[in-house]
């Protein structure tokens, strides 16, 4: 971080700060230290645990990103919010605050936003600067506010690393020291991962990585160059131009005319990389031995406790960022979720068992960023909700619907099942209503159900069941529940639990509605319905401010049941002025692959008029509600 660069702040981070309504509170700034520009993208709360809190955030964040500094909201005035550069901090909590976290964080920049929420964008922003004996200098810089965060598929290269690293330990249960002997081996697996025995492979590609540039090695002639087998980049070459030496195929990896020239800003999946750690003299990283090895022995028995850290570990890396550079930041990734398993490790112990941590990357409500959470593998969810409650504290986020759950993780392109898998969301492309009108659509993500899936053939019963599996799938997806997509058997087995139906019923071709829609998402998944009747297809039209205030607060599918067929409404395009209005439907009735263009262009998720209802049929809406809950 330089002070002669720009610095730019997300309209997000000023709008989340002015929504927490706090008289005084301080929070962190997270964004990226590019080498032309700094760019605060995101902000978290900070406790009275400042350093703990610090560390926890890092390790939370995508390899690219970083703790950049501080904002701080303050009804009474500090030495740190005036305007000038010559100050006294010996009595300023602020500024002894940014003194901690410089420290523990050993950085030598640090930023300071003073938020005034009277005149948010001209709030003063100041860098301080550590300067050689431990002095700090304070300067007032310039900032500009710039849109969200913007796409981060556009600006950056996404690099994804998955490995799975052994953590092994003496267990000694009288002893009082096992924190202590977990944090020496972590800290050896850190020192490991960021020393020259650690190599970065892009996967197919003939490239390799390493913080110190030692593969890098130039390639004296031509004839030599060809002959070798891994290949070397230029040193002036950034990570829009690694691209070039990934060989695969190009349809699926990137996104663009094939007129256009390749970029690494177009990708659709994360560029993967693999990791590789010689073997000889791994015990010291710092030096390799200058004479013949030797063997030492000693006899001891114990206890020995192997853990396996499973690092799945992504990495945000600017277009303009040199290639050089990669290395060190791949490291830094993989470092911070080896101290993210050693916490879930330690927290999570019971006697002399250990929980295995696992990564879940989840990317944050109405944004583009992602942040890693760890786990333990073995533990349920309803035992994971305090440390959610933190996260959403942490990330300045309500306390009213699950963002941080394990059915929350975000699902990357390149981990999309086969073709013949369900359909996520696909009525994204049609959101383009006249000029007049106002959507309001489902919320979040949902996958599409249909006759004839799952080697079942329902065809011209099922259409109901399906609909109430793309709404099961919804909750499911928005981690509201972790029970999977119900068969059509199951459902007809919880209706006869319930004494709604009698035990013939199970195995039937007998199809069901709205009333009995409701009545398996309460008891299979707990969410509540709302009904509502309409007394002719002819009427629905009259609905459109009901079904837009259900899509702006509510936000879940609406299974429609009439006359023998069912339908699932994912949105409406009403005009309040006019009248005027669509019904965006899923059809549940189409018997095809899983061919999105297909089912777009013959309408099997579309659009559809007031007349697509039949207007002598009874309608009943199943509107299922939004629990509160984390």
């Amino acid at each position: 971080m330089a002070a002669v660069k720009d610095i730019f702040v997300s309209r997000n981070v000023l709008e989340t700060i002015r929504r927490l309504d706090e008289e005084n509170g301080l929070g962190l700034l997270i964004g990226e230290d590019s080498i032309d520009f700094i760019k605060v993208w995101k902000c978290t709360r900070l406790s009275e645990r400042v350093q703990e809190d610090a560390m926890k955030t890092c390790q939370l964040l995508p390899g690219g990103l970083t703790v950049l500094g501080l904002y701080s909201v303050s009804a009474v005035p500090t030495a740190s919010s005036a305007t000038g550069n010559d100050y006294d901090d010996s009595n300023d909590p602020v500024s002894s605050v940014i003194s901690v976290l410089m420290n523990f964080l050993k950085v030598k920049y640090f930023l300071l936003l003073n938020y005034d929420d009277t005149n948010p964008h001209s709030s003063p922003m100041f860098l301080y600067t550590c300067l050689a004996g431990g002095d700090v200098k304070r300067t007032k810089s310039e900032w500009t506010a710039v849109a969200e965060e913007g796409n981060l598929k556009d600006e950056h290269v996404r690099f994804r690393l998955k490995t799975q690293l052994p953590l092994s330990f003496k267990y000694d249960p009288k002893s009082d020291k096992l924190i202590k002997i977990i944090r020496t081996e972590v800290e050896h697996l850190c020192q490991v991962v960021g020393s020259p025995l650690t190599v970065f492979h892009i996967n197919d590609s003939k490239l390799l990585l390493s913080p110190d540039s030692m593969t890098n090695n130039e390639v004296e002639d031509e004839e030599n160059a060809e002959q070798q087998y891994w290949k070397s980049y230029e040193t002036n070459e950034m990570c829009r131009d690694i691209v070039k030496y990934i060989e695969t195929d190009e349809e699926n990896f990137i996104s663009m005319p094939k007129s256009k020239k390749k970029n690494a800003g177009s990708l659709n999946r994360s560029i993967s990389v693999s990791m590789y750690t010689s073997t000889f003299c791994n015990t010291d990283p710092k030096r390799t031995p200058s004479c013949a090895p030797l063997i030492h022995q000693e006899m001891e028995e114990f206890l020995q406790v192997s853990v396996p850290l499973k690092i799945d570990a992504i990495a945000y890396v600017s277009l303009n960022c040199p290639i050089s550079k990669v290395a060190t930041i791949l490291a830094t990734t993989v470092c911070r979720q080896i101290l993210a398993a050693e916490l879930c490790i330690t927290e999570n112990r019971q006697g002399s068992t250990f929980s295995i941590p696992q990564t879940y990357h989840i990317q944050l409500p109405q944004s583009t960023f992602i942040v890693s959470v760890t786990y333990p593998e073995d533990v349920e969810e309803n035992t994971l909700e305090y440390q959610r409650k933190c996260l959403h504290q942490l990330f300045c986020l309500p306390l009213t619907k699950p963002c941080f759950r394990k059915t929350n993780a975000y699902i990357f392109p390149e981990d999309v099942a086969p073709r013949n898998s369900y359909l996520i969301n696909p009525h994204v492309s049609l959101l383009s209503a006249a000029k007049s009108a106002t959507q309001h659509v489902v919320q979040g993500r949902y996958s599409y159900h249909h006759y004839m899936q799952d080697n079942c053939d329902d065809n011209k019963w099922g259409c109901a069941y399906r609909s109430l599996q793309t709404l099961i799938s919804w909750f499911r997806l928005q981690g509201y529940t972790s029970v999977p997509v119900p068969t059509h058997r199951q459902i007809q087995q919880a209706l006869v639990d319930i004494g709604d139906k009698q035990p013939p019923f199970v195995g039937s071709r007998q199809w069901i509605g709205s009333l009995e829609v409701s009545f398996c998402l309460e008891h299979l998944i707990g969410v509540q319905s709302r009904i509502m009747n309409v007394s002719s297809g002819a009427e629905m039209s009259n609905y459109g401010r009901e079904l837009s205030m259900h899509f702006d607060s509510v936000g879940t599918p609406i299974m429609i049941g009439g006359g023998v067929l069912a339908h699932t409404i994912i949105g409406v395009d009403y005009n309040e002025v006019t009248g005027n209005m669509k019904f965006l439907i899923l059809d549940p009735h189409y018997t095809g692959e899983e061919d999105l263009q297909y089912i777009l262009n013959k309408g099997w998720c579309g659009w559809k008029g007031p007349n697509f209802w039949d207007k002598n049929a009874h309608y009943n809406l199943c509107m299922p509600q939004r629990p509160k809950v984390i």
